[in-house]
Formats: structure tokens, sequence, C-alpha cells
């Protein structure tokens, strides 16, 4: 066993180290060796692990490399290494990881590759590959990761053990398969930075094991599938730089364990769902640069762990959670948002209105209260509290007025009442006129004659007062005939208590009282 690793041995892998035919593992890892890769060293028959990464050897990776088929780990990242990934390395039967990554490979993976049949890992990312993704990584046994990071390009199929897939930085276009969905054990995914369009699939959601979904910078459309919320188990959730539209779905907030949330750059639009406020673990949020609209849920204010929550650039309104994290937001995190207020923008909230009170005018008195029948045929009457005391305002004045109205027509009827009406009787009896109002009083001549056409002259007369009584005056007259007549005015109606009283007074005046002409 050879490890000169993490030093900074620099110039050529020595020649010599070939003539080491019973080393097993040999490591000159992260340092600054140049050169190319001894031929010396096809003579390791019995070495199965070999690291040269992080350094900077040239050339290509030599053809020989497939005789060292002890192998279980090739490790050369990290290098300038140019050309082709050799054919002969699909005789490396026993390898378990391959490790190309971050030198300027290009080209497309061979074929015979197919037969490394133990792989666990494979990571060829950061190259200039190119070509279609070959089919035959997904039929052999790379289990935890995957890697390739480079400038592949076609379709892919599935590898139901895979854990880790990384597909990033690559040239990749066209759909994403719905049948990602078969990679049950996958908890990895990168489909960043490649060209990838159309609809996010619902599929997402059977990745049980999934806390890793990364699919930012490509040309992803479309909404946010609801059916993300099945993936429960993910941490991070990268969608950023893409063209998705619709609605934050409410389902994400069953992704309970979720710690970085990044959507901007996309168009969505609706409003932020209240159900994110169950994410405890959030950490990082950037919903950036998109259209949401309303206010930010209250509850977001308890999140325990916030770090970051970036909604600038959006269309949001009304006040800032308030307590917790929002208390010292940062201003770059709200800017562009201008209906929004509070001290982290610099602008005073409008004092809250009271809310409306709703009246329904075809609700029964059996209805209960607070209930509004939901008829659509008819529409609901809004009232502010300001209105409804005013209207009682004007219903106590208008009360007002029509009692004070009612009391002078009561007053002019009383005073109406006490005038004297007129009635009249023949001979030695007596009898009453007809008048229009049997409480305003009555008059009563006393005459031999039925003629008594004038004398009422004498009401207005002192010279004619014959005397008073408790009922009224007594007034003394002549008739155009000569008839002399006795006339007595009731002007107190409400002292007769009966007709009985009234007819008793009239025979009394009449039997007691001697009519002389008036002024003799």
């Amino acid at each position: 066993m050879i490890n000169f690793s993490k030093n900074r041995f620099n110039g050529e892998v020595p020649s010599g180290i070939g003539s080491c035919l019973l080393l097993r593992s040999v490591d000159f890892s992260e340092n600054v060796l140049s050169g190319h890769i001894p031929d010396t060293m096809q003579k390791l028959g019995l070495c199965n692990y070999l690291s040269l990464s992080s350094n900077m050897l040239t050339g290509e990776v030599p053809n020989w490399i497939g005789e060292l088929n002890r192998l279980e780990t090739l490790d050369l990242s990290g290098n300038r290494f140019l050309g082709q990934v050799p054919i002969s390395i699909g005789n490396l039967q026993l390898l378990k990881v391959l490790n190309l990554s971050a030198n300027g490979l290009s080209g497309s993976l061979p074929e015979s590759m197919a037969n490394c049949g133990n792989l666990l890992a494979l990571d060829f990312s950061q190259n200039l590959l190119s070509g279609d993704l070959p089919t035959w990584i997904f039929g052999s046994r790379v289990e935890k990761v995957l890697h390739l990071e480079n400038k592949l390009s076609g379709k892919f199929s599935s590898a139901p053990k895979l854990q880790v897939l990384d597909l990033s930085r690559n040239d990749f276009s066209g759909m994403i398969a719905s049948s990602i969905g078969v990679l049950r054990n996958l908890q990895f995914l990168n489909l960043s930075k490649n060209s990838l369009f159309g609809h996010v699939p619902g599929t997402f959601g059977d990745l049980k094991e999934l806390y890793v979904l990364d699919l930012s910078d490509n040309k992803l459309n479309g909404s946010i599938p609801t059916e993300i919320g099945g993936a429960f188990a993910l941490k991070e959730l990268r969608m950023e730089r893409n063209s998705l539209s619709g609605q934050i779905p409410d389902s994400i907030g069953n992704c309970s364990s979720l710690m970085s949330l990044i959507l901007s750059q996309n168009n969505l639009a609706g409003t932020i769902p209240a159900a994110m406020a169950k994410l405890g673990n959030l950490i990082y949020v950037d919903l950036s640069f998109n259209s949401l609209i309303g206010s930010l849920p209250k509850q977001l204010a308890n999140l325990p762990s916030l770090i970051s929550f970036n909604i600038s650039h959006n269309n949001l309104q009304g006040e800032l959670p308030a307590g917790g994290f929002f208390n010292t937001i940062a201003p770059s995190s709200v800017t562009g948002n201008p209906s929004l207020c509070g001290s982290a923008v610099n602008k005073t909230c409008p004092a809250v209105l009271p809310k409306p009170i709703v009246l329904n005018p075809n609700s029964s008195s059996d209805s209960t209260p607070g209930s509004f029948p939901q008829n659509p045929g008819h529409k609901r009457i809004i009232l502010s509290i300001s209105a409804l005391i005013a209207i009682g305002a004007a219903a106590v004045i208008v009360v007002g007025v029509i009692a004070i109205t009612v009391l002078n027509l009561r007053v002019r009827s009383s005073t109406s009442r006490s005038a004297a009406a007129l009635t009249l009787s023949a001979g030695d009896g007596f009898s009453d006129s007809p008048t229009t109002d049997a409480n305003s009083g009555k008059l009563v001549m006393f005459t031999g004659r039925p003629d008594f056409s004038t004398g009422a002259h004498a009401l207005l007369n002192k010279d004619c007062e014959l005397g008073r009584g408790g009922f009224g005056a007594v007034y003394r007259t002549v008739l155009r005939d000569g008839h002399p007549v006795a006339i007595k005015k009731l002007t107190v109606s409400s002292l007769v208590k009966s007709q009985e009283d009234f007819e008793r007074e009239v025979k009394k005046t009449g039997e007691n009282q001697a009519p002389k002409p008036c002024g003799t």
C-alpha cells in the first residue's frame, strides 16, 4: 500500500512504481504531479485501489488501464486528461467506483462499460462528453452515485437501484419522463443546468426517499404538481430560473423536513400558501421575481429556523408578519412590492377599518343568527357601522317629529272641542240640534214658537246676559217676530258627566228663567 495523498509532490509519477508487483493500493491524490501516467503501472495486476485525483496530469487515459482487472476503485478526477474514455475500461468487471470528473474528456461513453456490472458510483461530471446518454447506465448496478455533468443528450431509461443521480451541467433537452418515478430508492436528483422543457411530472411524488430535488436552470413550464407533497422526505427543493406558472401548491406543507425552498425567477402567481407555516425546519426561502399576490400569512412569523426569506419583486401587499425573523428581515428581501407596508419597507400601514356588516334582506325570522342563505339570485346589502349609526339617528329624528306633530294635533283638537255648539228646542220642551262634535258643547233656546232665525247676536252682547252658572252663561234676546227667547251657552262641556245631567240642567233653566226683552 502506498499513500502519498495531500502533499505537495510535483514532477511526474515515478516510473519505478511498476516494479512493486504486490501493491494493492496506490494513492497519489491531492498533489501537484504532472506529465503522463507511466506505462509501467500496467504491471500492478493485484492493485484494487488507484487514485491520482486532484493533480495536473495530462495526456489521455491509457488504453492499458483495462488490464488492471482487479480494480474496484479508479479515481482520475481533477486532472487535465483529454480524449475519449478508453473502450478497454469495460474490462474492469469488479469496478465499483469510477470517477473521471473535472477533466477535458470528450466523445461519448463507450458501450463496453455495460460489462461493469458492479458499479455503485459513477462520476463523469465537468467534462466535454456529448451524445446520447447510454441506456446501459440504468442496467448496471449503479446504486449509490451517478454523476454525468457533461454535454450528454438524449433520453434515459430507469435505474430502480440508484440512490443518487446527478445529470447536471449537461446538454440534455426534451421533457422529463414520467418514468422517473420508478427510481424508488433515489435520494438525490440533480437535473439542473440543462435545456429540459415541458411540465414537471407528478411522479416525483412517488419518490418517498428523495431529499434533494434540483431542477433549476432549465426551460420547464406549467405548474408545480400538487403531487410534490408526496415526496415528504424532501429537504431541498430548487426550481429557480425556469418558466413555471400557476400557484405554489398547498401540498408543499406535507414536506415537513423541507429546509430550502428556492422558486425564484419564474412566473408563479396566486398567493403564498398558509400551509408553508407548517414547515418548521425551513431555513432558506426564495420566491423573488415572480407574480405572487395577496398578503403574507401571519403564521409565517412562527417559523423558528428562518435565516432568509426573499419575496422581492412580486405584487404582494399588506402588512408583513410581526415577530420572529420578520422583525429583522433585510429590506432587499421585500423590495419591489409597492403595496407592502411595515418597518422593513419604511412604509406605515393604514389604519385598520371596521369590517362591514353583511345584512341579508331575504332572511326569515327563524334563520340562524349570523348565517346567510347562499342564494346567488339575491344581492347582499353591505352597510358600515357608521352608516348604521346615521340611519339610527335619522330614525330618532323622524320619530321625534311625528310625536311632536301628534301632540300639536291633540292640543288643537282639545281647543276646538271647547267651542260651543248650538242645540235649539221649541215649545215648553227642548230638542238637541245636530252638531259636528258632540263634545264641543250645546246651545239651548227656550221659546214659545219654533221660529228662531235670529238672536245669535245676544251671545256677543254683555247687556243681554241674565246670569252665569256652573255650566255657562244665560242670555236673552228677541226674535224677528218679536218673541223673546233665553239662550244658555254651555262653555265647559267637560262638566257634563252624562246625558241625564245635561237634560236636567236644560229643564231647570227653562223653568226658572223668565225671558225678557234684552235691555228692559
